[in-house]
């Protein structure tokens, strides 16, 4: 129980199931029903009343007396659960208390629908508002509830559902022609319709709908409207509609929309000073959409669209005041403040726009907010950032607490720091990622295409000029402006020039044409306006961070620029930084172009800031290389966005020379660039660059480590000879200065090198030897696990592949348990070609799916492409061919996007395979002639002839059978030919011998001796 001096909220819903909340909180537990019913009785009725006159609503008794106790016990239960401040009693009386905070939503509607009722005159947009509020909670009162042995109880209770279904049915014909004269007229149809479920046979209500439908442009609806309520009226009265309702409805019939206006239509005023429109608006729905849901919000006053300049602002409040203008009594105006510097001016400039004349006294700011405050209006304010530091915020901050139904739309390049502020970032228009995706569709596209036709009406975006459309949008990232002034250029030059001069510099953006504000006819004079606003702590501070690409985290604009988290957000709250979803900072590519120009215009600058950069990135890159060796997927994620940021710092590194920091980084970038960006051709640049950095005797043992990785890269990319070469050279170095830990990690992979140049027994001595020293040297031991796997690859070539089990079956192990994740997938990659080799397909399955799961785990393309593959070749061979080709065009995709066209012939292959064994014979045969083109240009000679081998099946299945020989004859006799391809080709040679001549197979043979595999991939249809 409450005590008696206490202050509590309670809150009474008597509209549906009865509820009570005390301080928010609900009652429940009631001592009985009767007890809530006095309770829910006293909240309805709050005067005072006679014991003795509502004793017998609760209790049939003949005994008065009796009744009375009974309803002391109900006050007593009341007092208990409620306290005693709720409930005022006498010995003769009883009343809810009138001194306590007390609301019951009953009460509110009906006392908001007299004071309505009684003003007499049009709503405005707050009480429009909260009348909607009071009347969604509306419901019949006390739904569903009973109380038994209180008959009189219940007879109250029924007048009371009727009082307040009327009292609803009133707020409801309040809300009708409120949203009518705002011409809202799906908001005045909800509550027509309501009413009618309310009161299905209140005739004038009907008729509304009828009216609305018929200005909606839905006649037919507006004629079964009529056909329902003469139906209605006849079954439950026996009479016809009304003479008005008839004449309504002959109106109807006859004119059908346009002959028919409401007859409470508003009278014409001039609602709004909005300029014509000149150009079509593109794209923003869902910025169209956001802002609507905001201005039809409640408690949303005041909205600032905030972005940077040219992002379309202006035209986008604009476009949103014209499409609700009707939804204001007193209209919407546009408040251009482009070219003002004072707040008086301000006061000037809106009493100018909605027509006020401001007088002599009280002051201009005292006038406008009387003006404002009798009027339900919308005032667009473009352009405020150069005001929201001379007392503009506080003129805005006033209009909102003296004017109540004011709205107030704000564009800015810096949001204004109010309480009541409610903000939408304005960016780009929506542009496509790639050029398969590139059409009129996106309205960056469309924009700019509607702009360059104006200069040229038959000006089109050619399929070969396409990409360079799409790369000017990702330079200018969809800004309106900048696709604006770049499409005023192509009366005098080419697209692709155009987007080369916005690579080089922003000056091309830039215009003379004269009814463009003067700040918009040049992007650098849209951007200098804004960087001149800036304090000087802030442009230097955004100089410095112009070092970053492609963004930055908080901590490294700290380190690096030395930026904290204050500054950071005063360059947002600017437009110049936006904070994305994976909390880093980035900047629009026009605002990074003029920063970058900054920054370089102080050399010393430029070079102490390129310097922390390069060693904060080298810091963070080894910190991360434990994450990389062990694929921790979600520290990959963030490595990958900073990709460009690191390949910066790495070139930064190599221009200056820096041996110290190449010594202590180029393990990290090496696994950078091979498992976490996929990038092999780059990794051979970039270490060339640091090689080309050396050249002292001491620099031998680092030399031989950027060799190493060079030459892993080249084999990654089948450049065979030129890894040769370097693992070679590596090799030997490292052999001078006894580097066992290196000469173990070159002796594990020089062999493939060799095997793939067919040099067998040379790969199987190599790795002999390189096992012993890692058996015996612990810094060797960690390359172990690698030097077994390629152990087992180089027995399965050989041909024993039950002998490679052993060695991939130990490389596993002892990978797992030094949690050597990559490794451990390559191991599972190749079980897997063991089992499948030896038929045993659910376990080469397992396997590839063990290894798939850790590719995907860390995100490595290569070698998730090449699990993809396996499993397309094992569900091949299960004949579950849709699920084949599905991974093996998976696969196909991701080889393409590690730029490795040698498995990407692979992938194509076996692509064509799957679709010949489906049957799919004309499908195979595109493959087949994509993956020989692909393979004629590699010159890996192995690859070739799988390619050829792969491709005579088909000749057979189109019983091609001497073209097939002849090619088969031909792959069998090169040594290049691998063991799994020589002996498919063996397998294929043993049917067609069946079905060709002993004389035809001689002179096949005989030809096949003179033709070259370049000529058979030529020749090939």
């Amino acid at each position: 129980m409450q005590s008696a001096d206490s202050t509590h909220q309670l809150s009474i819903s008597v509209f549906g199931s009865p509820q009570v909340l005390l301080d928010g909180e609900p009652v429940t537990e009631w001592a009985s029903r009767k007890t809530l019913a006095l309770f829910v009785y006293l909240a309805l009725d709050p005067r005072r009343h006679q014991r003795e006159q509502i004793a017998p609503l609760f209790f049939d008794t003949n005994t008065s007396t009796r009744a009375l106790a009974n309803l002391s016990v109900l006050l007593s239960h009341i007092r208990k659960q409620l306290g005693a401040h709720f409930v005022s009693a006498d010995r003769h009386t009883i009343q809810l208390a009138s001194d306590q905070p007390i609301e019951v939503d009953a009460r509110l509607l009906e006392e908001s629908v007299d004071t309505f009722d009684l003003i007499g005159k049009r709503l405005t947009r707050t009480q429009l508002t909260r009348l909607q509020t009071l009347v969604d909670r509306y419901e019949e009162v006390l739904a569903g509830f009973y109380v038994r042995g209180a008959a009189q109880f219940e007879e109250w209770l029924a007048l009371e559902r009727q009082h307040y279904r009327e009292v609803a049915a009133r707020a409801l014909g309040l809300l009708i022609d409120g949203y009518t004269e705002r011409k809202r007229t799906g908001d005045a149809l909800a509550a027509v319709r309501r009413l009618i479920a309310l009161d299905p046979l209140r005739e004038s209500a009907h008729r509304t709908q009828m009216q609305l439908l018929a200005m909606q442009g839905e006649r037919t609806a507006a004629l079964a409207q009529f056909e329902t309520l003469q139906s209605l009226l006849w079954d439950e009265l026996g009479v016809e509609p009304e003479d008005t309702t008839l004449r309504l409805h002959e109106q109807l019939a006859r004119e059908g929309r346009g002959g028919l206006a409401m007859a409470r239509e508003p009278k014409a005023r001039r609602n709004h000073n909005l300029p014509a429109e000149t150009s079509a608006f593109f794209g923003r729905i869902s910025e169209l959409q956001q802002i609507d849901q905001h201005l039809t919000h409640p408690n949303c006053r005041l909205l600032t669209l905030v972005g940077q300049g040219g992002s379309g602002k202006t035209r986008l409040a604009i476009t949103t005041a014209r499409q609700c203008s009707d939804r204001y009594l007193d209209g919407v105006w546009l408040v251009s403040l482009a070219d003002i510097t004072r707040t008086p001016d301000v006061i000037a400039a809106i009493a100018a726009a909605v027509g006020m004349q401001l007088q002599g006294d009280p002051s201009p700011e005292q006038q406008l907010q009387a003006w404002l405050s009798q009027r339900e209006l919308l005032l667009i304010l473009d352009n405020v950032e150069q005001l929201v530091d001379v007392g503009t915020p506080e003129l805005i901050a006033a209009i909102l607490q003296n004017a109540p139904d004011v709205q107030i739309v704000v564009t800015s390049r810096e949001r204004l720091q109010l309480k009541a502020e409610w903000l939408i970032e304005v960016g780009g228009l929506a542009y496509p990622a790639t050029r398969d995706e590139a059409t009129g569709a996106f309205p960056a596209i469309a924009l700019f295409e509607e702009q360059a036709r104006r200069l040229d009406a038959d000006y089109r975006v050619s399929a070969e000029n396409l990409p360079h459309l799409v790369q000017l949008c990702r330079l200018v990232d969809g800004l309106p402006l900048a696709l604006e002034l770049a499409a005023s250029w192509t009366r005098s030059l080419p697209l692709p020039t155009i987007v080369s001069e916005v690579e080089r510099g922003i000056d091309i953006l830039s215009t003379q044409l004269r009814d463009l504000p003067a700040r918009h006819r040049s992007i650098r004079a849209m951007i200098e306006t804004t960087w001149q606003q800036l304090s000087d702590d802030e442009r230097t501070a955004y100089r410095k961070l112009a070092i970053f690409r492609d963004g930055f985290t908080r901590e490294a604009a700290a380190a690096v620029a030395r930026a904290d988290a204050r500054l950071l957000t005063r360059l947002m709250d600017r437009s110049l930084l936006i904070r994305d979803a994976q909390d880093r900072y980035r900047r629009h590519p026009l605002l990074a172009q003029f920063a970058v120009e900054q920054l370089v215009q102080d050399t010393a600058l430029h070079n102490t800031i390129a310097q922390r950069h390069a060693r904060y990135f080298a810091a963070y890159l080894n910190r991360q290389r434990q994450a990389m060796e062990r694929a921790d997927k979600p520290q990959l994620a963030r490595l990958r966005l900073e990709a460009t940021n690191i390949r910066v710092a790495w070139q930064w590194v190599i221009a200056q020379r820096d041996r110290k920091l190449i010594a202590t980084t180029w393990r990290s970038i090496y696994l950078f660039m091979l498992d976490v960006v996929s990038r092999y051709a780059e990794g051979v640049e970039q270490f060339q660059n640091g090689l080309a950095c050396l050249s002292h005797p001491t620099d031998d043992q680092l030399i031989a480590a950027l060799l190493s990785r060079i030459g892993w890269f080249q084999l990654e990319l089948n450049q065979l000879d030129a890894a040769r070469a370097a693992l070679t050279r590596s090799l030997e170095l490292t052999q001078k200065h006894d580097d066992f830990e290196l000469q173990a990690w070159l002796g594990a992979r020089l062999p493939i090198v060799l095997l793939w140049q067919g040099e067998l027994d040379e790969a199987r001595r190599l790795l002999d030897s390189t096992e012993k020293i890692a058996r015996t040297h612990p810094d060797a031991a960690v390359e172990l696990p690698v030097i077994l796997t390629h152990s087992g690859i180089v027995f399965d070539q050989a041909g024993a592949t039950e002998r490679a089990l052993q060695p991939l079956q130990e490389a596993l192990s002892l990978a797992r348990a030094a949690n050597q994740i990559t490794t451990a997938e390559v191991a599972l990659s190749n079980l897997g070609s063991m089992y499948h080799q030896l038929k045993q397909w659910e376990l080469a399955r397992s396997h590839f799916e063990e290894a798939l799961a850790i590719g995907r785990q860390y995100g490595n393309l290569r070698s998730t492409a090449i699990s993809l593959h396996n499993l397309a070749e094992v569900n091949a061979e299960l004949s579950t061919f849709a699920t084949a080709r599905t991974y093996a065009q998976q696969a196909h995709r991701r080889f393409q996007d590690t730029q490795q066209p040698h498995y990407a012939t692979m992938s194509l292959s076996l692509l064509a395979e799957i679709e010949r064994r489906d049957r799919r014979l004309i499908t195979a045969r595109r493959y087949h002639q994509a993956a020989l083109r692909l393979a004629a240009t590699l010159h890996v000679v192995w690859i070739q002839l799988h390619a050829l081998e792969q491709y005579t099946r088909l000749l057979i299945d189109e019983q091609r059978s001497e073209e097939a020989l002849e090619r088969l004859l031909f792959i069998v006799d090169q040594q290049a030919t691998q063991v799994q391809t020589r002996q498919s080709a063996d397998a294929s040679l043993k049917k067609l011998r069946g079905v060709i001549s002993a004389e035809r197979q001689t002179q096949m043979q005989q030809r096949a001796k003179h033709q070259t595999l370049s000529a058979f991939l030529s020749t090939t249809p």
